[in-house]
C-alpha cells in the first residue's frame, strides 16, 4: 500500500508538472503572439496656424532616431510623428499582458498621444522650452482607448509625438518601443543610466574634489596648481550639468542656454 501511494504521488506530481509547463508554453506564446508591432512610422512639419494638431498632409517615412535638420535644414518650430502599430485580434489576446510605450528622448521639447489621449507633455512647448532631450520616459497605455479589432474600429493604433525644436540643435525623436511594462521598465532603466545617472556620478565625484582642491588652495595659495584645478573643475560642472537640466532657467532661450554651455566648454579647455 505504501508503494502504491508512493507511485500515485508520484504520479500526479509529474502531471500536474507536465500540465503548468503546457500552460506556461501557452501563456509565453499568447504574449509573443499579441505582442505590439509597429507598422510604420513618418513625419510631418506642422501646420503654422494650427501647431497643436497632426497635420493632413507632408508625411514622410522616417527611422528612429531620428534628426529632422538633416531631412529639412534649417527647419525651427514643430514637427509631428506618427507611429502605427497594430494588435492581433481581441479574441487571441484577452490574456495579453497590459501595453507600455518607452521614449529615449524628444528633442528638444513635446507632447506624447495614444490615439487621441495625451498621455505627457512638457511645461514649456514655447520658449524657453522645456528640455526632454535627456530624458527617457514611459507610461502604460490606457487599455479602454486601444483599438483589438473591434467591430467598429479599426486594429491599428497610433501614437502621436509633437515634437518641438531647433535646427541648430539636432531636433527630432528618439528610440520608441512598445512591450510589456516589465520589458519597458527594464530598457528605461538601462538609457537613464546612460544619459543621466552616469553623469550625476560624475559630476558629483568633480565637485568633491574641486572643493577639496579648492579648500587646499585657500589654505596655502603658493599652490595655485589647487586654484587651477578647482577652476576647471567648476567648468566642468558648468558644461556637465547641462545634460541633466529640465528647462532652459535662469536662460531666456533655448539657444541661449546652448551658447553658455560652449562657453563653459571652452572655458573648461
Amino acid at each position: 500500500m505504501h508503494r502504491i501511494a508512493v507511485g500515485l504521488a508520484l504520479w500526479l506530481i509529474l502531471w500536474l508538472g507536465g500540465h503548468g509547463g503546457l500552460a506556461h508554453a501557452d501563456t509565453a506564446t499568447v504574449a509573443h503572439d499579441c505582442a505590439p508591432r509597429i507598422t510604420r512610422i513618418q513625419a510631418a512639419q506642422a501646420d503654422v496656424q494650427d501647431a497643436d494638431h497632426p497635420p493632413q498632409h507632408g508625411w514622410q517615412n522616417v527611422t528612429l532616431p531620428d534628426n529632422w535638420a538633416r531631412r529639412w535644414p534649417g527647419y525651427d518650430g514643430t514637427v509631428w510623428y506618427r507611429i502605427d502599430w497594430a494588435l492581433a485580434p481581441a479574441v487571441a489576446c484577452q490574456d495579453a499582458p497590459p501595453i507600455a510605450l518607452a521614449i529615449d528622448a524628444i528633442i528638444i521639447a513635446g507632447a506624447v498621444y495614444s490615439n487621441q489621449d495625451l498621455l505627457w507633455r512638457d511645461l514649456h512647448l514655447s520658449e524657453p522650452l522645456s528640455r526632454s532631450w535627456s530624458t527617457s520616459r514611459s507610461w502604460l497605455l490606457p487599455p479602454s482607448t486601444l483599438h483589438r479589432g473591434r467591430s467598429d474600429t479599426s486594429d491599428t493604433n497610433t501614437i502621436w509625438v509633437r515634437v518641438v525644436g531647433i535646427a541648430a540643435l539636432s531636433p527630432g525623436l528618439g528610440v520608441v518601443r512598445l512591450g510589456s511594462p516589465a520589458d519597458m521598465e527594464q530598457a528605461l532603466e538601462s538609457r537613464i543610466w546612460q544619459v543621466r545617472t552616469a553623469f550625476q556620478i560624475n559630476l558629483t565625484i568633480t565637485a568633491v574634489l574641486g572643493l577639496l582642491a579648492l579648500g587646499a588652495w585657500v589654505a596655502q595659495r603658493q599652490q595655485s596648481l589647487f586654484g587651477w584645478y578647482a577652476l576647471v573643475s567648476l567648468c566642468w560642472l558648468l558644461f556637465g550639468s547641462n545634460l541633466l537640466l529640465t528647462q532652459a532657467w535662469p536662460f531666456p532661450s533655448t539657444l541661449a542656454t546652448a551658447r553658455a554651455n560652449h562657453v563653459a566648454f571652452i572655458a573648461y579647455v
